[in-house]
């Protein structure tokens, strides 16, 4: 076993996609401000919903963080990890090179997916297939360079 109590975490950067602020900044300032981002949903049609309010990122652009093509692959809960993750690796003024890129990776894991994945497998008002919503999105520099693989 793994004596737990010796672990030590060192955050070195931080990055933040919020309704309040795109960046760690931004959402520090909303916090104080005391600004509230949940609204009406306007990213898709909520009239079948009972809920019909949602703290939405709006004013979003992903290719501020990754190709125009990538993008489009990616699902948008995918693309605010990414940018939290390239944020908080400018903010750590981390390079990554030769010598550290094996030791560096971050993994993102959601057991639900993006609204786009749930709107799309949807059966029957509220009924989905659990199984077509495991993703497992990792980043790993050295094997990916700057790209992210999206297991289903």
């Amino acid at each position: 076993m793994t004596d737990y109590k010796r672990k030590r975490v060192v955050v070195t950067g931080v990055g933040a996609i919020t309704p309040i602020g795109k960046t760690p900044w931004e959402y520090w300032e909303g916090l104080l401000d005391g600004r509230n981002g949940i609204d009406h949903i306007t990213a898709f049609d909520p009239s079948k919903h009972d809920c019909r309010i949602a703290g939405e990122v709006k004013k979003f652009d992903p290719c501020d963080y990754m190709e125009k093509k990538e993008a489009k692959r990616t699902d948008r809960f995918a693309q605010f990890g990414i940018a939290a993750a390239k944020q908080a690796l400018s903010d750590a003024q981390l390079v990554i090179n030769d010598l550290n890129a094996e030791h560096i990776g971050v993994m993102i894991g959601s057991g639900v997916g993006g609204i786009k994945v749930l709107l799309s497998v949807e059966q029957g008002g509220s009924r989905f297939k659990k199984s077509r919503l495991k993703y497992l999105l990792c980043l790993n520099p050295r094997n990916h360079r700057n790209r992210k693989s999206l297991i289903l």
